[in-house]
């Protein structure tokens, strides 16, 4: 919750008027508020960090009513996007495991036997996906684990292939989805470079540091590679979408 409360000028008499519950007016409206505050950066970083702020009147021309509400608008929408995050950490937490072993035995039911030996040592969904690159070139296969994954993914209107954004789901679930969008090799080279000057990656440093001189010697393929799943991403993303948005209709 952000609580954000201002001081205005009346009869050279400050007054308490409260925002609250993000951003819903409580009291007068604040054309009239400006606060002190050293930079509006700073103002607006307190106001999405969630936390309990207070500003204190100075003038009233510092400040409009329309930034103002602007920000709090952000804030109630940070504010719901972590409750969402929150959510998707619980039900992870629960039902990741449990769903998985559902649909790896269904998957291995349906399975042809020639094929069942690839499952093997399959213990998770990152596996599933390491085993399913790593067997990229075998068409059959492809073709028969998608059609062994129907009967589930129909049982509970999942979509095919949605194993594949296992590593987005892991992204939200630690609250790293905002990617940064540049090539790998200006990643390697920022690491690198952060290797050297930084000590904000020491507790993994040589990890970091493996792979950013492992990016930076593949960076095309790994590019390439990755830009392949995002493109799945987006396309089962708008599947699912579509699906979604034909059932409310028919509702």
């Amino acid at each position: 919750m952000v609580s954000l409360t201002e001081y205005k000028y009346i009869c050279n008499k400050p007054q308490p008027v409260t925002f609250s519950k993000c951003g819903e007016l409580e009291s007068r409206a604040a054309s009239t508020a400006i606060f002190r505050q050293s930079s509006t950066q700073d103002m607006r970083e307190s106001l999405q960090s969630g936390d309990e702020v207070m500003y204190v009147a100075q003038n009233v021309t510092d400040f409009s009513e329309e930034y103002i509400m602007g920000l709090l608008k952000k804030a109630q929408e940070d504010s719901r996007n972590r409750e969402i995050f929150d959510h998707v950490h619980n039900i992870r937490a629960k039902a990741l495991e449990p769903m998985f072993y559902d649909f790896m035995n269904s998957v291995r039911s349906e399975l042809p036997h020639r094929y069942q030996p690839l499952l093997e040592s399959v213990n998770n969904f990152q596996d599933l996906n390491k085993r399913v690159s790593a067997l990229r070139g075998d068409h059959g296969f492809h073709v028969a684990l998608e059609n062994a994954s129907k009967p589930f993914c129909g049982k509970y209107e999942a979509e095919l292939g949605f194993w594949k954004q296992y590593a987005a789901l892991e992204a939200i679930n630690t609250d790293r989805n905002k990617v940064v969008h540049c090539s790998v090799a200006a990643s390697a080279a920022a690491l690198s470079e952060a290797c050297d000057k930084s000590d904000t990656l020491d507790t993994a440093l040589a990890m970091v540091e493996a792979l950013a001189n492992f990016g930076a010697k593949h960076a095309a393929d790994l590019d390439a590679s990755a830009e392949e799943q995002w493109k799945e991403g987006v396309a089962l993303t708008q599947r699912v979408k579509q699906k979604r948005k034909s059932k409310i209709l028919r509702e």
